[in-house]
């Protein structure tokens, strides 16, 4: 999601932009968890994208939902890659 344009000078953004970014991050957040949780037990490797989605959670409890959802995007891709090394891994 690009919010290019929407932030800047005198610009805020509208409660329910905000509330949208919130909930989007939180189930993205969520899903990889969960999906890493069961994940990490057949590819140990996959434990390195923890501390990425550790500064995820950061900002989120920051409230800095965009850059949440960013870092969890980012580890997403990481653990998608890592899907196609392993295909053996369910889906995310």
């Amino acid at each position: 999601m690009s919010t290019a344009g929407l932030t800047g000078a005198g610009v805020t953004h509208a409660p329910e932009f905000r509330g949208l970014v919130q909930g989007a991050c939180a189930g993205l957040l969520r899903r990889l968890h969960r999906w890493l949780r069961r994940a990490v037990v057949d590819v140990p490797e996959l434990a390195d994208v923890v501390p990425v989605l550790q500064q995820s959670v950061r900002l989120y409890r920051a409230g800095q939902y965009e850059a949440c959802l960013a870092q969890a995007m980012a580890a997403g891709r990481k653990l998608e890659a890592s899907r196609a090394a392993h295909p053996a891994l369910p889906p995310l």
